[in-house]
């Protein structure tokens, strides 16, 4: 395949992970506008969170059996194909509820998370992948720094449903280039699916393994704390503190740096060939500094002290993330050896159930957030360092190739 047609792949590719994570960051400055208009609590709307990441955490689970089965071109083009007619319908939906079912539906989006890399290694060599996969992962830095600013000016001016259209829009485009230039790479697709039973079995083997459980709820531990400030902080902000929409969604431009900042000192540390257990001792302690951070909020009444405290925490939970989930899925993926794939798999889909989770249970804490974070963040960066120590030993001794 030509440099050219890689390159254009690989844009779509990127362009695709970009709006899957859009998908939330768009609208996170709205939540409260949603609770205003639909009548509801703030523990119905953030569902159109938790379902979105808990739809994403089950779909990764089966991209790739569904993508050697049916080809990669297929599976993508359904999946964006569903992703833009859910986010048409929830613009135009008049029920919370049926909006929390349309986000499953948007979560389906999770494939191209999976089946553009399939596609990258179909069609590159390993180094061209390293450089693909960088690309496409800025979307990280990308998404929380631009979405809901874009997000906040939109709903600013056109109402929260715009939010909905303006993704719709990008999906329906990126639909139709992918339908026009996307190949499909997959010359090898299985005869027919496995049996359920046997597939599911290869979990059940995983779950049971004491220390792919401890190196998993490491990975959690930091993107759960992260993902309460998300699923709190709106409220919290602007309810609570008076914050406009569009001044708190500058908050995640600070969000973005922290990540950026993190993968940095990551990339130094690894070019120092740093031992994994260090790198990983970092950002567990960086979640529960944040954490601590984020606590010592609750000494302090002037909103202004308040909004930094919880921002400044927060970014070490946010760079923390970029110094652990790299970590921790190279120590899996190569740990597990010919099972990594499915391994890593597996605590990917872990994970984004976690996200939801922990969007649901700083939820219950609507009516006093600053104490729901507080105690959501603690908790999961108590986790991870519970789950940091049951493994730190062998995780020294894991081989550095």
């Amino acid at each position: 395949m030509g440099e050219m047609n890689k390159n254009y792949i690989l844009a779509l590719m990127a362009s695709m992970f970009f709006l899957g994570l859009a998908a939330t960051d768009i609208y996170i400055t709205t939540l409260p506008a949603l609770v205003r208009d639909f009548n509801t609590t703030p523990n119905i709307v953030n569902m159109t969170i938790s379902v979105y990441t808990i739809g994403g955490g089950v779909f990764v689970l089966f991209a790739d059996l569904f993508s050697c089965r049916y080809g990669r071109r297929p599976v993508i083009l359904i999946s964006i194909a569903v992703f833009t007619l859910s986010s048409f319908l929830i613009s135009i939906s008049t029920s919370i509820y049926l909006i929390i079912i349309l986000r499953f539906g948007q979560s389906a989006i999770a494939f191209v998370f999976i089946v553009s890399r399939q596609v990258l290694k179909d069609i590159m060599n390993q180094r061209e992948q390293v450089r693909a996969n960088g690309i496409i992962l800025s979307g990280l830095v990308v998404s929380p720094a631009i979405a809901p600013v874009i997000g906040a000016y939109l709903s600013h001016h056109f109402g929260w449903r715009s939010c909905f259209v303006f993704i719709g829009i990008v999906g329906l485009i990126l639909l139709f280039i992918a339908f026009k230039i996307l190949p499909e790479t997959n010359s090898n697709r299985l005869p027919a699916l496995p049996k359920i039973g046997k597939y599911t079995l290869k979990y059940v083997v995983l779950l049971k393994n004491k220390f792919f459980l401890a190196i998993t709820l490491i990975y959690v531990s930091a993107t759960g704390a992260f993902f309460a400030f998300i699923g709190i902080s709106s409220y919290l902000f602007i309810d609570n503190l008076g914050i406009t929409p569009i001044n708190y969604s500058y908050i995640y431009i600070l969000m973005a740096v922290a990540y950026l900042i993190g993968n940095q000192y990551m990339l130094f540390l690894n070019r120092a060939e740093t031992q994994y257990n260090k790198i990983i001792a970092i950002g567990v302690f960086s979640t529960f500094a944040g954490a601590l951070i984020i606590f010592a909020a609750k000494a302090f009444v002037l909103p202004v002290i308040v909004v930094i405290l919880i921002t400044l925490g927060s970014m070490f939970m946010r760079a923390a993330n970029a110094l652990t989930n790299p970590t921790t899925q190279v120590i899996t993926i190569n740990h597990f050896k010919s099972k990594g794939g499915i391994a890593l798999g597996v605590a990917m889909s872990i994970n984004s159930i976690m996200m939801g989770i922990a969007v649901t249970l700083v939820t219950l804490f609507h009516s006093d957030p600053l104490e729901g974070l507080i105690i959501i963040s603690l908790l999961f960066a108590i986790i991870g360092l519970i789950a940091f120590y049951m493994v730190k030993s062998k995780i020294e001794n894991e081989p550095i190739k």
